[in-house]
């Protein structure tokens, strides 16, 4: 009885197994499968949108002009060649590029900053010989003294970066142009009184015999020789590729400097007449600075007339005149360079040597005037007269520097 008991119970306990029937693995069910995107209208055709046309390359293709990039607009890449992209194309290149490497770009931007803080201490010393009702009261003890102080330590910054311009304005490094590397040193090409050019002689792989060989065979640098001036133009006639016009080398490139060794000093840069008028546009700013602090007020007893003309009025009429050679020195620069000397107003750096003239003029007569009329009236009014004018005039001149510069990008 206990036996039957114990079997029953543990028939009760066992789980209950359902026979399946015998299936053939070696055949797999035939499903009907739909594509991914026929699933997803059949979802829900407005939930869902279609996925963007696009494969994965497309992801890594570099930046387009369209897209701004901090490397496109403070790092630009300047042409081996001065596109000249014309005059709205360069006024639009000063508002979306800003190289703060190239120097000739810096000296265009401080002197254009400095000409108007200039322009704005004109108006504050003319207004109130003109206009006396126009006069506020922290005018004169502040507003005239501190602008006429930034606008000359903006002068000095930009006379410097005019030097450090003039230094490397030859210094560019090999451009390459279709894989052959080309020197762009003035002190390989072009030197003043040599007729030398590259030569640079392409192998024909055409007409090679073993065109593999031709194939593993690497391009070497070309060498320097003399030709003479008939060979050059016959090269060029010929679509030979030649060296173009020298570059200038960037700030923070190998080939910037920021001092001439002895030997650079004596060979290159004496016999550029760019150094000497950044040298001397640099040496004026320093002498006009002189005036510039005497002119603050308490710092000198203006109303001594020995101390006035000595301290004020002499530096600003020799930082003028400094200036004025230094000008000339730009103007005489651009039209010796011309191959066609009677289209000189062509050339925009004769333009901004022109109108830095006009100003240096305007800033001699600001010192001189005063100091020939003696305290008079008329001297005073007419020197600041042409030191407002004057400083119209050096805005001018380095708006068309910063405008021109802008001719080397695109």
């Amino acid at each position: 009885m206990v036996s039957k008991l114990s079997a029953f119970w543990k028939a009760r306990k066992a789980p209950a197994y359902t026979r399946m029937s015998t299936q053939d693995h070696d055949e797999r069910p035939r499903t009907n499968r739909s594509s991914f995107e026929e699933s997803l209208h059949r979802f829900d055709q407005r939930r869902f949108t279609p996925w963007p046309n696009f494969s994965v390359e497309d992801g890594f293709k570099p930046q387009t002009d369209d897209t701004i990039s901090t490397a496109g607009l403070f790092y630009p890449t300047r042409s081996p060649t001065q596109s000249n992209p014309g005059f709205f194309r360069k006024c639009k290149l000063m508002c979306t590029k800003f190289p703060v490497r190239d120097m000739s770009y810096l000296v265009g931007v401080s002197f254009t900053i400095g000409s108007a803080v200039f322009v704005v201490n004109g108006f504050f010393l003319l207004l109130p010989l003109i206009a006396p009702s126009t006069n506020f009261s922290t005018e004169t003890p502040y507003a005239t003294p501190a602008s006429s102080v930034i606008g000359t330590l903006i002068f000095l910054v930009g006379s410097w970066v005019a030097v450090l311009e003039a230094l490397n304005l030859d210094r560019g490094e090999p451009i390459v142009t279709e894989g052959i590397p080309l020197e762009s040193s003035t002190e390989s090409i072009f030197k003043k009184g040599d007729e030398e050019s590259i030569q640079i002689k392409i192998r024909d792989h055409s007409t090679d015999s073993s065109s593999s060989q031709a194939s593993e065979t690497s391009i070497k640098k070309p060498t320097p020789q003399f030709q003479s001036s008939n060979t050059l133009s016959s090269n060029i006639q010929s679509n030979i590729p030649v060296s173009p016009a020298p570059q200038p080398a960037m700030l923070g490139s190998p080939t910037f400097i920021y001092f001439p060794s002895t030997y650079q000093l004596t060979n290159t840069y004496l016999r550029s007449i760019i150094f000497h008028a950044s040298v001397i546009q640099l040496i004026g700013a320093i002498i006009f600075a002189f005036a510039t602090i005497t002119s603050i007020p308490n710092v000198v007893d203006l109303t001594n007339t020995t101390l006035l003309h000595y301290l004020n009025l002499l530096p600003a009429t020799l930082g003028g005149v400094l200036f004025l050679v230094a000008a000339l020195l730009q103007i005489l620069n651009s039209h010796t360079l011309l191959s066609q000397p009677w289209t000189f107003w062509r050339k925009w750096d004769w333009w901004v040597g022109l109108w830095n003239a006009i100003g240096s003029l305007g800033f001699l007569l600001a010192g001189l005037l005063p100091w020939v009329a003696n305290g008079a009236a008329w001297g005073t009014l007419q020197g600041t007269l042409a030191d407002f004018w004057g400083s119209w005039a050096f805005l001018i001149g380095s708006l068309v520097q910063w405008w021109g510069v802008m001719g080397g990008y695109s």
